[in-house]
């Protein structure tokens, strides 16, 4: 399977030159590395737990797992970095790193 069939498919969510993937993987990595670890947890649980789910388990175990965050200390934080600005419309990009 080439790039542009794997992009179409949903596996690849981005095509990236020859000889640059590493470089790309690594700017991405970089990239969520920015974003609250406690939420990317909650996602990546929420993905291996939900897979075999149905529709309402998933979304009980949405709901489950959102609650957590909302009860956990990054909430009020990442509240304050939104509110200036951090992370509106996709900004993250030359951000300040957050903790």
């Amino acid at each position: 399977m080439n790039g542009e069939e794997a992009l179409v498919m949903g596996l690849a969510n981005r095509i990236v030159e020859k000889g640059k993937a590493r470089a790309e993987a690594e700017a991405l990595a970089l990239q969520i590395a920015t974003h609250p670890q406690s939420c990317m947890r909650s996602d990546r649980q929420s993905a291996y737990r939900g897979f075999d789910l149905s529709m309402d388990e998933v979304m009980d175990l949405e709901f489950r797992l959102g609650m957590e965050i909302i009860a956990g200390a990054d909430l009020q934080a990442g509240a304050k970095r939104f509110s200036q600005g951090i992370g509106k419309h996709g900004r993250f990009q030359n951000e300040a790193k957050i903790q």
